[in-house]
C-alpha cells in the first residue's frame, strides 16, 4: 500500500529496457516506491507484463502519467519526446531511456519534402529541435529530469572517475611516508578516450528503422560509450576550472556491411548469427570527438560481432591509464564441450552458444550501472519532494547536468551522421546548430 512519502512509478515500453529498469528499481535502498503500473502501445504486451509482476496495466500514457509521480520512458525513441513533454506538463518526473530522442525522418519521407536541407542537415535539425523542445518543457515545469544512460554509473566508469579526481592534485610525502593532497596541478588532463561497443545485432523489432529507431549503430550503440566520454570531460573541467569542458566538433563515418545480399553464405542455417534485415539504420559506426580544451574521444560500435556483448573503454592522461572491460568480464570463466551442459542458466548478453569458453556475467545490473543509476535517480526524487538540495559529491555531477549530457549526446551523434554525409571531415557544432 502507498504512503504519502511512497513515490509512485509508471513504466512506458515493456520491452528489454522496462524490464531491467523495474528489477533495478527493487533494488533502490532508502527511498519508498512503488512501480503501481505499466503501459504500452499493445494491450496484451502490457497485460503480460503487469501480471508477472503484479502491477496494473494502464491503458495509456495518459492514465498513468494521472497516477504516478515519476514516468520512466522505455519506449523506442520516436515516441520520446511525446511522452517525456507530457509527463514534464502535468508536472511528473521524467527517466528517460537512451537515446534521449533523434530525428524519424527517412528517405522516402524525405524524397516526398521540399528539401531544402541535405537529409542529414534536416536529420540534425529535427533531432537537435526535438531535444531542445524536451529540455525546455522539463526546465519550464520544474521537474527533475534524469537520463538513463547507465555508462554513467558503471563502477568501473565511477572508478575511473575518481582515479582522474586524484590526478588532478600534486601530492607530497611527509617523513612518516604519509600522502596528502596539495594544489592543483594545472597539467593534468585527459587526453584521449576510447570507447567501444558491439555486438552480433538488437532483438528489437524497430532497431535499424530509422522512422522509429532514429539510427543505427551510432544512435543504438555508439550513445553509451560517447555518454562516459562527455561525464569524463564534464567532470575533469568542473575540477579543473569549475565549468564543463564541451564538445566543440566532432566526425563520423556509417557503414552497411550486413546490407549487401550476399554478405553470408545463403546455405549457412545457424539460427544464432549475425543479424540482417536493419531498413536503412547504419551497421557499423565510428565517430571521433573534438573537445574545447584540444582533446579528443574515439566511439566505435557494429551490429556484427559475435560471441557476446563487447563493451571495453580506455582513458589516457598525461599521468594514468585506465582500461575498462565490462563485456566480456572475466571474473568468471566457464567451459562447456556442448550448449546444453548450463541449460537454461544465463550467461551473458547476446551469447550465441554456451559450448566452449564463456564468460558469464554475475550480475549484470551491477556491472552495467543500472542499480547504481535508479539509486541516483530515486535519491534525486527524494530531495525533491522533500524540499531539500541535493549536492552530490564527485564523481557525480550535478543533477542539471543530466539534461546538458543528453542534449549534447543528441548534437554530436546526429552531426556525425552530417560528416559522413560529406564525406567524413569534421563538424563544427557551433556551425550545424544554425540549422535547428
Amino acid at each position: 500500500m502507498s504512503s504519502e512519502k511512497t513515490i509512485r512509478v509508471g513504466i512506458v515500453g515493456v520491452g528489454f529496457a522496462g524490464e531491467f529498469h523495474y528489477d533495478s528499481m527493487q533494488g533502490v535502498r532508502g527511498v519508498p516506491l512503488e512501480v503501481v503500473g505499466v503501459t504500452s502501445r499493445t494491450a496484451e504486451s502490457r497485460e503480460q507484463f503487469a501480471e508477472e509482476r503484479g502491477i496494473k496495466a494502464f491503458d495509456s500514457v495518459d492514465d498513468l502519467i494521472e497516477h504516478c509521480d515519476v514516468v520512466d520512458v522505455c519506449t523506442p525513441p520516436y515516441a520520446h519526446e511525446d511522452i517525456t513533454v507530457k509527463a514534464a506538463e502535468a508536472g511528473r518526473h521524467v527517466i528517460v531511456e537512451k537515446p534521449f530522442t533523434g530525428s524519424f525522418l527517412n528517405e522516402e519521407t524525405y524524397n516526398a519534402g521540399d528539401r531544402a536541407q541535405s537529409f542529414n542537415e534536416q536529420r540534425y535539425a529535427e533531432a537537435v529541435g526535438s531535444a531542445s523542445r524536451m529540455a525546455e518543457a522539463i526546465r519550464q515545469n520544474d521537474v527533475v529530469f534524469c537520463f538513463a544512460e547507465n555508462w554513467h554509473f558503471l563502477p568501473a566508469g565511477l572508478k575511473t572517475c575518481r582515479l582522474m579526481m586524484r590526478s588532478m592534485y600534486k601530492k607530497h610525502r611527509d617523513g612518516d611516508d604519509n600522502w596528502s593532497v596539495g594544489e592543483a596541478d594545472p597539467g593534468a588532463r585527459v587526453m584521449l578516450y576510447r570507447g567501444y561497443e558491439a555486438h552480433s545485432g538488437s532483438g528489437s523489432p524497430v532497431y535499424g528503422d530509422l522512422q522509429y529507431a532514429g539510427g543505427g549503430a551510432i544512435v543504438g550503440k555508439a550513445c553509451h560509450p560517447l555518454g562516459l566520454a562527455l561525464y569524463i570531460k564534464r567532470l575533469e573541467g568542473r575540477i579543473r576550472s569549475g565549468k564543463p569542458i564541451p564538445p566543440v566538433a566532432v566526425s563520423g563515418r556509417c557503414g552497411y556491411l550486413t546490407f549487401e545480399a550476399d554478405y553470408q553464405d545463403p546455405e549457412y542455417q545457424n539460427p544464432k548469427k549475425v543479424r540482417s534485415g536493419y531498413v536503412d539504420g547504419e551497421d557499423w559506426g565510428l565517430m571521433v570527438v573534438r573537445f574545447a580544451d584540444g582533446t579528443y574521444a574515439e566511439v566505435e560500435a557494429n551490429e556484427f560481432t559475435l560471441g557476446g556483448v563487447a563493451n571495453t573503454f580506455e582513458v589516457l592522461s598525461n599521468k594514468f591509464r585506465v582500461q575498462g572491460n565490462l563485456s566480456p568480464n572475466d571474473s568468471v570463466q566457464a567451459y562447456s564441450p556442448s550448449p546444453e551442459v548450463f541449460e537454461p542458466e544465463y550467461l551473458v548478453e547476446k551469447l550465441e552458444t554456451s559450448g566452449g569458453w564463456s564468460f558469464p556475467a554475475m550480475n549484470e545490473n551491477f556491472v552495467m550501472g543500472y542499480l547504481e543509476e535508479m539509486q541516483a535517480f530515486f535519491d534525486r526524487f527524494a530531495a525533491h519532494r522533500e524540499g531539500r538540495a541535493l549536492e552530490p559529491k564527485p564523481p557525480y555531477l550535478p543533477v542539471e547536468d543530466d539534461l546538458d549530457l543528453a542534449v549534447d549526446s543528441v548534437r554530436l551523434m546526429y552531426a556525425a551522421y552530417l560528416s559522413d554525409e560529406r564525406g567524413g571531415g569534421e563538424v563544427e557544432l557551433a556551425e550545424v546548430d544554425r540549422l535547428v
